[in-house]
């Protein structure tokens, strides 16, 4: 989709954001730094399986992209618009996506090793299967996300909201979720050795078959839960 942007000069140009990923990652992000766009847009664009790693898609729209198996290590995605884009498999490693908007988007099976995901809206967001080790996920809006059988060992939750989610069979061992919302969260047969739960919620949360060795439940609201040991 062709946008416009302003020179060294002030004069508005028409370019095609396409055919300047065309060009490579070092040359997309150099003209990042030279210029100025208000939006950058790349809604739909087809991206399956592209080389992306250290691409500045910062503030871009990505909606209902297709990012299939993209190679996105270590990409910037700060604020970026990635609603219902398709992201099966993508490597986002180290990926900063702060503040994304990530809304309904397909994660399954993505590598999200220590990710920046902090106060992102991940509302409806399939992470069925995805690696999110060690991730940075503070404050961020999991509601209703789908999270069966993720591996979250070490990742950061705190003040995370994971009302309703799904993490059932999830790897959750070690996990930081002190003051989260998990009201309503099924974590049937899911793993939360060594998990610090401080204060967080668990009204009406379903922890059948869960392992709660070591866990953490100081001050944790656990009315109305459903867990097969009571």
């Amino acid at each position: 989709m062709r946008t416009t942007e302003e020179n060294l000069y002030g004069v508005c140009m028409d370019f095609d954001p396409l055919e300047m990923l065309h060009e490579g990652v070092a040359s997309w992000n150099e003209w990042r730094h030279d210029i100025y766009l208000d939006v950058i847009d790349l809604r739909k664009a087809d991206l399956a399986g592209a080389k992306l790693k250290n691409i500045n898609f910062n503030e871009v729209n990505l909606k209902k992209a297709n990012l299939e198996q993209a190679n996105l290590r270590n990409a910037k995605l700060s604020e970026a618009n990635l609603k219902k884009a398709n992201l099966k498999h993508a490597d986002l490693r180290y990926a900063n996506l702060m503040k994304a908007d990530l809304e309904e988007a397909n994660l399954k099976e993505a590598n999200l090793r220590q990710a920046n995901l902090m106060k992102a809206n991940l509302r409806g967001v399939i992470l069925t299967g995805c690696n999110l080790k060690e991730a940075f996920v503070r404050g961020a809006n999991l509601s209703n996300a789908i999270l069966c059988d993720a591996k979250l060992i070490e990742a950061d939750f705190k003040k995370s909201k994971l009302r309703k989610a799904d993490l059932s069979k999830a790897d959750l061992r070690s996990t930081n979720l002190r003051h989260t919302d998990l009201s309503g969260a099924l974590l049937v047969d899911a793993d939360l050795t060594g998990a610090d739960l401080t204060n967080a919620k668990l009204r009406g949360a379903d922890l059948t078959g869960a392992n709660l060795t070591d866990a953490n439940f100081t001050g944790t609201d656990t009315r109305e839960v459903k867990d097969d040991r009571r």
